[in-house]
């Protein structure tokens, strides 16, 4: 079963005059549909297991572990007796798949490489319409409709144009509402399926190489039957106040939170439509950009190597350019690599040169910043106000799951529990994972 996802607005919704501790996205009510069906079977004495893909990007990953926690908090009966597995294919950038590749250099080969790389090399062949009110023009807009093409006998089906020059290309491209001046004429004798015959012959069945569509299909088919490992990732909570310190809502996330400069410059690229693979140091030159490091007070639960909590050593209210509070490690993360298996998790706190914070900054400048590490449990972060009157619209926004939210005034991270037991999301791997105890 595969869930698409949808995009999320900047600020979350309000779970005013309503029962749900999370708010409620898209795919909960797919979840909750297909999972229903399954109702029948979930007292039996072998679980009903249910395989649940994932496609695409770090947001796609949020959307769907916000639906899980929200159905699973709001109708906790409706998953009992039931196998869930989830399973991660990364077609977008995504830390999440890069971090499972770190541990698992089979699903890196054969899950991360194979679906980025081999739907980049589907063969698309277009099929421009008809302008409007000009029978002999081709359509060269969006609307233009385009076919994946995955054998030679699937091209032998269409019909052959020639496109004139000057219109959408010099090229022959199938299309069957091409008007008869502009169609290629077989030769004496010939049919239109005729033209591939020679192509088609040079492969025997047996012998034909396997297309795209068909390396994927196959490695997918494995990864879903072979990957019998399961990683139970922790799943946690940011409860977030407004900038007049009201209760907003809180919102789950599995992979990390970030405030500082790159939640900050993931708002700004949003807002004013830069693209997204445009680098820290191009947005950081937006005329939108104003980035001053807000003067923050952290208050913390500290876990020992025991995994038992005590309260943490007060740490210093001051600006800070970058604070991270990470269940799954990153490339360039310094200190203790976290681990999303155990019940807590690893807080990095690092503040730029002042002389650096309105020059170009690139994520090579945050990655070199000197940090401190804390190993924790709890989190909760507010604005310092010096003066509220004066500064009442003083806030910050997060990036939980590289997904913007905000603006905020305070937030709090902790588990998210349901009966007092942790939520975990289980994903499948090909083989047990090494991670830092």
């Amino acid at each position: 079963m595969a869930i698409p996802s949808s995009e999320e607005g900047s600020i979350p919704i309000a779970n005013s005059g309503n029962k749900l501790k999370y708010p409620k996205r898209p795919a909960m009510d797919i979840l909750a549909t297909v999972l229903g069906q399954y109702a029948a079977f979930a007292n039996v004495k072998s679980k009903p297991m249910i395989k649940i893909a994932i496609i695409g990007g770090d947001s796609t990953i949020h959307n769907i572990v916000c639906s899980y926690a929200c159905l699973k908090t709001s109708a906790p009966k409706s998953l009992e007796g039931l196998d869930l597995q989830f399973y991660i294919i990364p077609v977008e950038p995504s830390y999440f798949g890069g971090f499972l590749s770190k541990y698992d250099g089979w699903y890196a080969r054969h899950v991360v490489t194979i679906s980025r790389c081999v739907l980049k090399s589907f063969p698309c062949i277009a099929l421009p319409q008809q302008g409007p009110g000009d029978k002999g023009a081709i359509d060269k807009s969006k609307n233009a409709s385009w076919n994946t093409v995955e054998a030679v006998d699937q091209i032998s089906k269409m019909q052959i144009t020639r496109v004139p020059s000057g219109t959408v290309a010099s090229k022959e491209v199938p299309n069957t509402n091409t008007p008869k001046s502009l169609r290629m004429k077989p030769a004496s004798g010939e049919s239109n399926s005729s033209i591939f015959s020679d192509l088609k012959k040079l492969y025997d069945d047996d012998e034909r190489p396997p297309t795209p569509g068909l390396v994927l299909r196959s490695e997918l088919q494995n990864y879903f039957r072979d990957a019998r490992w399961r990683l139970d990732v922790n799943i946690y909570q940011c409860e977030c106040w407004g900038p007049e310190g009201t209760y907003i809502t809180a919102i789950p996330f599995n992979q990390r939170a970030e405030i500082g400069f790159r939640a900050y410059a993931k708002f700004i690229q949003k807002t004013n439509d830069i693209p997204e693979t445009s680098t820290l140091a191009f947005i950081s030159q937006h005329k939108a950009f104003k980035f001053n490091p807000p003067a923050l007070s952290i208050k913390y639960t500290q876990m020992n190597v025991a995994g038992i909590p005590k309260q943490g050593v007060p740490v210093e209210v001051k600006p800070y350019s970058s604070i991270v509070i990470a269940n799954i490690p990153y490339q360039g993360d310094k200190g203790v690599p976290p681990n999303p298996s155990k019940p807590w998790l690893e807080m990095y706190a690092a503040d730029l040169d002042p002389k650096k914070r309105k020059a170009k900054i690139t994520d090579k400048d945050l990655e070199t910043v000197p940090n401190s590490s804390y190993h924790v449990s709890m989190v909760d972060i507010e604005y310092d106000y010096v003066d509220k009157k004066k500064d009442k619209e003083k806030s910050f926004h997060i990036l939980l799951d590289n997904v913007v939210y905000g603006p905020f005034s305070r937030i709090k991270i902790s588990s998210a529990q349901v009966n007092e037991e942790i939520l975990v999301m289980p994903v499948m791997t090909f083989f047990p994972l090494d991670l830092p105890s």
